[in-house]
């Protein structure tokens, strides 16, 4: 939908930023800064890039609790819990790869997830 005020996760509902986009997909340093005016479309350049190159990854819109006065654990934790659980349903073996490690505190990356995606 194109003028819906979310962040878009694809390329045909948003226009003009093909060159941002492609510059953040060509990007093999682990870690990156997408700067901007607010609204400006900064997460959809992220959002379609990450899913045009297919990677796992867990995106939480807390836009959703600006109007609350005051957010809990619990209620990031549920956000974060829902996350997990669409990655998880998108990647269904991404926690029986072999640099996924279960502890007796759940599961964690042998090594840093986004540094493998990007062969660092």
């Amino acid at each position: 939908m194109l003028f819906d005020p979310a962040p878009k996760s694809s390329r045909r509902d948003f226009f003009d930023r093909e060159a941002e986009i492609e510059r953040v997909k060509s990007l093999s340093s682990p870690i990156a800064l997408v700067l901007g005016l607010r609204r400006t479309g900064e997460s959809s350049v992220i959002m379609i890039s990450l899913n045009e190159l297919g990677l796992p990854h867990i995106y939480v819109d807390l836009r959703k609790f600006e109007e609350k006065g005051f957010t809990s654990y619990r209620d990031l934790v549920v956000e974060l819990e829902r996350e997990v659980n669409r990655l998880t349903g998108r990647f269904p073996g991404l926690l029986d790869s072999s640099w996924i490690v279960k502890t007796d505190r759940g599961y964690c990356s042998s090594e840093p997830l986004i540094g493998r995606a990007f062969g660092g």
